[in-house]
């Protein structure tokens, strides 16, 4: 699942399926959504319904897309607890990361 912003009019405009497939997207080389694949999403990896890697000699490939920019939020949780653990750091208002949206 992806959070995805926007009025329900904004998001109604937002295609199901990338129209024209090819690396990524919905291609067939790399999703198998529905037919029994050994190619799980990266929302069942992350909910424990599939297993990850199970040895160090193993090599996850995630296809970025539709989920840009998760790995920075992923590698963010565990920077701020080094952070935290270090006693590093600073913090900042909150309203620093704040934005008004207008069209």
């Amino acid at each position: 699942a992806a959070f995805i912003g926007g009025t329900p009019e904004q998001q109604g405009v937002i295609p199901e399926k990338n129209p024209s497939p090819g690396f990524g997207g919905d291609s067939p080389d790399f999703m198998d959504r529905g037919r029994g694949g050994d190619k799980p999403e990266f929302k069942d990896l992350v909910t424990g319904k599939c297993g990850g890697r199970t040895s160090p000699d193993q090599i996850t490939f995630y296809r970025n897309v539709g989920n840009q920019g998760l790995q920075f939020s992923s590698v963010g949780g565990l920077v701020y607890e080094k952070i935290i653990e270090r006693n590093m750091g600073r913090e900042i208002p909150t309203d620093w990361l704040l934005q008004d949206i207008r069209d």
